[in-house]
């Protein structure tokens, strides 16, 4: 298990974990470091470190050898280290070199500035059933490299480079001048005025701290998960079958571990049932969507109601959820991809919301969402002058992760089946309530609006 070595040199306190697991022994020696160095006045930067590799694991059999009380220690532990850094006053610089997976990960994002090597590489690998759950990382991760980024990388365990995930690190350097970097940045730090720094930090971190509250749940569920597997029972009953079905709006696609449905001028209610008995069904480990033609769910009072039900739903799903796009995706369907988990398109797919452009009600879950997924300035280039964009400029904004040529679509939908069907239900659940919290802050206005529209 690692541990932690402080030392003070000048203004710069420096806290080196040494290589090993991270357990809660590192934990403690970062929390123990950071408390140091925030009470101390000769310092004015934190400097934190490790050896060729930041973090390679977690501390696996401490975590699955714990009875709930000794869980809950190691959980509240790690959930209090981000609380002292961001309640530390003074910038906190993480110098990465190497892997930087799970907990360490999670440790980084928490920290102001992050100088990486240039080949450093970055996961959480929290639904592959081998890591501790993200109880900060996936609640910061999609306000760091963005919406689309952030699922990919914490639902299917993805891990990238300092370039792909460019919001991680704010110097990419070779790796002989990582430490370097690190120290000018500490010494930077120390010629401007504390004072300013501080208040600066508690209005930059402002928003992300409202997270804390969700770190803290999150610790209570796993706990109670650890319970409740213990005692868990064969008594309940079976989940409803889910059919295939085929006609005229609406097809089901039962497969061994997935379920796809493709739609067109279906009802909302339609496929509200369908992602209903998806999500009580077990063997079910990933849904796919893939919206045909110029789907429009309806503007009536029934019908929004119905696709709000839909689009929750589906954004609460505890799998993966997926939307494939080859043609239109106005509107609804441009919803549709926002809500999802992932999405990937043909080259000739297009986006919009074109509400402005037929006198028609915006559409409540698209105006919420869109600017935390493409950025707010292109959001609302979209929303208020009803623009299109095309398949690939939706992926440099971040509306889509992949974009499959026509005749390698299913093909790269099965292998994302496959690799979907590899995670930990429980990690994904875990994984997907951290990534949905700050988006779904936005429920109660989500509801006003469809009333407003109705």
């Amino acid at each position: 298990m690692s541990a932690v070595v402080y030392d003070e040199s000048g203004t710069t306190a420096h806290l080196v974990v040494e290589p090993g697991p991270w357990g809660c022994t590192t934990h403690e020696g970062l929390l123990a470091g950071i408390e140091r160095a925030a009470t101390s006045r000769d310092v004015l930067a934190i400097l934190v470190s490790g050896g060729s590799d930041f973090g390679v694991q977690a501390d696996t059999d401490e975590l699955a050898g714990a009875d709930p009380g000794r869980l809950r220690h190691i959980l509240r532990t790690m959930a209090s280290l981000p609380e002292a850094i961001r309640m530390s006053g003074k910038p906190v610089v993480s110098a990465i070199r190497g892997r930087c997976h799970g907990p360490a990960n999670q440790f980084q994002m928490v920290c102001d500035l992050t100088v990486a090597a240039d080949d450093a590489v970055f996961s959480l690998g929290v639904t592959r059933g081998t890591e501790s759950r993200a109880l900060l990382g996936g609640q910061w991760a999609p306000r760091i490299v963005g919406e689309k980024p952030a699922r990919e990388m914490v639902l299917l365990g993805r891990s990238h480079g300092p370039e792909a995930f460019r919001g991680f690190a704010n110097e990419i350097v070779p790796d002989r001048h990582v430490d370097a970097t690190a120290e000018s940045v500490c010494e930077e730090i120390a010629s401007l005025s504390p004072a300013s720094q501080r208040m600066v930090k508690a209005s930059i971190s402002y928003g992300t701290d409202l997270l804390f509250s969700s770190m803290w749940q999150a610790v209570d569920y796993e706990v109670l998960a650890r319970i409740e597997k213990a005692s868990d029972s064969d008594s309940d009953a079976p989940p409803p079958p889910l059919a295939e079905v085929a006609h005229e709006t609406i097809s089901i696609e039962r497969g061994p571990n997935s379920v796809q449905i493709e739609f067109a001028n279906m009802s909302p209610r339609e496929l509200h049932a369908a992602l209903q008995v998806a999500e009580s069904d077990p063997d079910i480990r990933s849904v796919i969507l893939r919206p045909g033609g110029e789907f429009r769910p309806g503007s009536g009072r029934e019908e929004t109601k119905a696709w709000h039900g839909v689009l929750v739903t589906l954004r609460n799903i505890a799998k993966p959820t997926i939307t494939v796009v080859s043609g239109e995706a106005q509107g609804a369907v441009t919803e549709l991809c926002l809500v999802s988990d992932l999405a990937l398109a043909t080259p000739e797919a297009r986006f919009g919301m074109d509400a402005v452009r037929r006198a028609a009600p915006p559409p409540a879950w698209g105006s919420q969402l869109l600017g935390r997924v493409v950025f707010e300035r292109r959001a609302r280039t979209m929303g208020l002058l009803g623009r299109t964009m095309d398949a690939h400029e939706a992926q440099r904004w971040g509306l889509v992760n992949w974009i499959v040529d026509g005749q390698e679509l299913g093909s790269f939908v099965d292998w994302l089946i496959a690799e979907c069907a590899e995670l930990d239900p429980v990690g994904v659940q875990m994984a997907k309530a951290g990534l949905n919290f700050g988006a779904n802050t936005a429920y109660p206005s989500m509801g006003l609006l469809n009333e407003l529209r109705s």
